[in-house]
């Protein structure tokens, strides 16, 4: 009896294990979810796919959150497999191994003291737009991340035109798509100077506080996109 309880158990397990893939070989056709950068507009699963150049970073930014609705968008694999060996007829009648008769040994060593390392002063945080950063657009006017996709009709048009610029790029990465690029400097990269025949490095533009606006409005046009930090792009 006891065997035949045991094998029908293992049965009912590898169903369930069949069971919990099943609609995972396709996406949602009616599945929508709402994109993080206005939390508002709807697409479905095929839109994770349908742009070659944002494909990897779409899969990173949203893939964790719906896979399960788009699993062939995302590449998911239902990982659940059934038992690999048959059972054993009946249930062994000893331990493979008796017990150890006493603890190892004693713990190696008292707990520390005191933590390794101080805490970080602030989390790093999730990909985020920048709520401070600021520029001027072409009708100069004074706008901000929000800007782009505050007008429905002319989001896409003003993505197109101010993702583009390395400042707008680093300062409002969720908007822009551009969470997998790193917002720092080129650590290697070097300016050349207008006035002077002198390269520096990029933390230059940053070094003196009472110049550093200027700085910025001479060279991080051009040099943005190496100086990214320096030039107070990052979020």
């Amino acid at each position: 009896m006891i065997p035949l309880l045991f094998f029908s158990l293992v049965v009912l397990l590898f169903q369930d294990a069949n069971a919990s893939c099943k609609g995972l070989d396709m996406d949602d056709p009616n599945y929508q979810f709402t994109l993080f950068h206005d939390n508002k507009t709807l697409v479905k699963c095929s839109w994770l796919t349908e742009n070659d150049d944002k494909l990897s970073n779409r899969k990173t930014t949203y893939c964790p959150y719906v896979e399960l609705h788009c699993p062939i968008s995302c590449n998911y694999v239902c990982t659940t497999k059934a038992p690999i060996q048959t059972p054993t007829s009946r249930p062994s009648s000893m331990p493979s191994t008796s017990p150890t008769k006493l603890p190892t040994i004693s713990p190696t060593k008292g707990p520390t003291k005191f933590p390794s390392k101080a805490p970080t002063n602030a989390p790093t945080g999730p990909c985020a737009d920048s709520s401070t950063y600021e520029w001027t657009n072409d009708l100069g006017n004074t706008v901000d991340c929000a800007w782009l996709t505050k007008n429905s009709k002319q989001s896409r048009q003003r993505i197109e035109r101010w993702c583009e610029e390395a400042n707008v790029s680093f300062a409002c990465p969720i908007t822009c798509e551009t969470c997998t690029i790193s917002c720092v400097d080129d650590a290697t990269y070097k300016i050349s100077l207008m006035n002077k025949k002198k390269d520096v490095f990029c933390s230059w533009i940053s070094s003196n506080g009472v110049k550093e606006a200027q700085r910025r409005n001479m060279y991080c046009d051009k040099e943005g996109d190496r100086c990214p930090k320096s030039c107070g792009f990052c979020p």
